[in-house]
């Protein structure tokens, strides 16, 4: 625990918004009531839980220290990163052994993927934490068969769902694993009943519970509009094979040679590993084997359909530390035994391919402490350039930019394309656009067409971390073609 802290609390002052979508969930407090309160479209980005909590803890912030620290908004992903370390402990020892919740432990906190995530302001730390939690109250409330435990189940899948618009994660889980459960019990010990009502209460107090968050999705035109935007970001199985393949690559930028250390130490050194003498019983593994499996499976074959966003494959990486440490303790004391399936060999299998695609071909350059300062450092230079600190700024696709000078008293607008130069303005105005809107083929018709009342006052260059660059390139592209890792962003004075 304490050196998972560590690696997640270090080198600190280093970090700032910096994240296109970052900027989205930690500006709320710099929009009036007036204009909503959040960001333009904020719907389209994220369900409101976590922009909300980042508001609350930089107004509390503010109110006991007076200024916060430029880490701040970063608070409540770090706080989930660290509880994450404990809750897979407990919950991977109370689905297998007491050797396995120390491994799983060990795996995570040494985890580097998940630590340079924890230190961002994004909403994937959190959601991670939210469906553990979920699926294992669905395995207590299968255990136990009591309501209570499936209706806390489904609070923290509304959690989940509140967090992040693809939190019902845990009951495709459960039904896949639950599934998978009762196939290889015996048929005379199946319970399909107990399985659908456990399921169905947890779904129902879920969609209850998130329905606020449709409600909200009004302002927008409703879920239908949150959709539309997502299907764009969906590539299917036309795809399926580079974007794995991008996501692997991805696992190497970030590095492993911490998880590569805890794994080394965990081979070398079971011996004072607990013996797992107070294992849980068969029946209650091969449930639990059956989650992590689903988990880990179904996410292996989901994640890569989408857009190879990095972040996107957190949660998998818990179900595969959860498949390594089932697996690991199976090969030296043969810690579970499921019935009618070979359920130690497809977690071994799996925990196999995992370690793999952590450890592959990690950089040894690769550092979790790596600033994240460049958008902020940008803005001031901005401010500095500006001979009019009161002239309004617009701020096209560069949202971390815009939140920058808006904190450095800059009065930056959100700009929505160029369309503000169809009209003539009062006073001096400013532009500022960066790499984002270079890429719009659409702004570059509307720069053509303004050209004419656009003057570039300067450039100024930045290099954005992994967390950034890895979102528009992949690694294989910045191999090949390292002057992708600097961006540009430009300051025009508008006529």
């Amino acid at each position: 625990m304490i050196v998972g802290a560590g690696l997640r609390l270090g080198n600190l002052s280093e970090v700032a918004v910096e994240h296109f979508d970052e900027a989205v969930y930690a500006s709320n407090l710099l929009f009036p009531a007036e204009q909503g309160g959040e960001y333009p479209f904020r719907q389209l980005y994220a369900p409101p839980l976590l922009p909300a909590v980042i508001e609350w803890t930089t107004i509390f912030g503010q109110m006991l220290f007076g200024d916060v620290p430029t880490w701040w908004p970063m608070l409540p992903a770090l706080v989930a990163g660290l509880v994450t370390i404990p809750s897979l402990w407990w919950i991977v020892r109370q689905w297998f052994s007491p050797r396995a919740g120390i491994i799983a432990a060990m795996l995570i906190a040494l985890h580097e993927f998940h630590a340079a995530y924890c230190r961002t302001a994004l909403t994937d730390i959190p959601l991670t934490l939210f469906v553990l939690w979920a699926v294992h109250w669905f395995w207590l409330a299968l255990q136990s068969g009591r309501t209570r435990d499936a209706v806390i189940a489904g609070v923290f899948t509304a959690l989940a769902w509140w967090t992040k618009y693809n939190g019902w994660l845990p009951l495709a889980i459960v039904g896949s694993g639950g599934a998978l459960w009762q196939i290889v019990t015996p048929a005379a010990e199946r319970n399909w009943r107990r399985l659908t009502k456990v399921w169905m209460i947890g779904a129902a107090t879920a969609f209850v519970l998130w329905l606020p968050v449709l409600w909200d999705c009004q302002q927008i035109g409703g879920y239908a509009a949150v959709a539309a935007n997502h299907r764009q970001y969906v590539d299917g199985f036309a795809k399926w094979g580079v974007n794995l393949w991008r996501g692997v690559r991805s696992f190497d930028a970030f590095g492993g040679f911490g998880f590569a250390v805890g794994l080394g130490l965990l081979l070398s050194g079971q011996r004072w590993l607990p013996r797992s003498g107070d294992r849980n019983s068969a029946d209650n593994s091969t449930l639990a084997s059956g989650f992590a499996l689903a988990w880990f499976c179904g996410l292996l074959v989901a994640t890569p359909c989408y857009f190879p966003y990095p972040r996107l494959w957190q949660p998998w990486v818990i179900s595969g530390v959860a498949v390594v440490a089932a697996a690991l303790p199976m090969r030296t004391d043969q810690a579970i035994v499921a019935r009618g399936l070979r359920i130690p060999w497809l977690l071994t299998f799996a925990g196999i391919c995992f370690t793999v695609i952590s450890l592959w071909g990690y950089p040894l350059d690769a550092t979790l402490w790596e600033s994240r300062s460049g958008a902020m450092t940008v803005a001031k230079k901005i401010r500095s350039a500006i001979r009019d600190h009161d002239a309004p700024v617009f701020v096209h696709s560069e949202p971390a930019v815009w939140f920058h000078l808006r904190q450095h008293g800059s009065a930056a607008v959100i700009a929505d394309g160029l369309t503000f130069l169809e009209q003539p303005l009062r006073g001096p105005a400013y532009l500022v656009v960066g790499a984002q809107a270079e890429r719009d083929p659409q702004f570059e018709a509307d720069r053509q067409r303004f050209e004419g009342r656009l003057e570039l006052i300067d450039s100024f260059e930045w290099t954005p971390s992994r967390i950034v660059i890895l979102d528009q390139h992949s690694p294989s592209e910045l191999a090949a073609h390292p002057e992708l890792r600097t961006q540009t962003v430009r300051l025009y004075r508008v006529r």
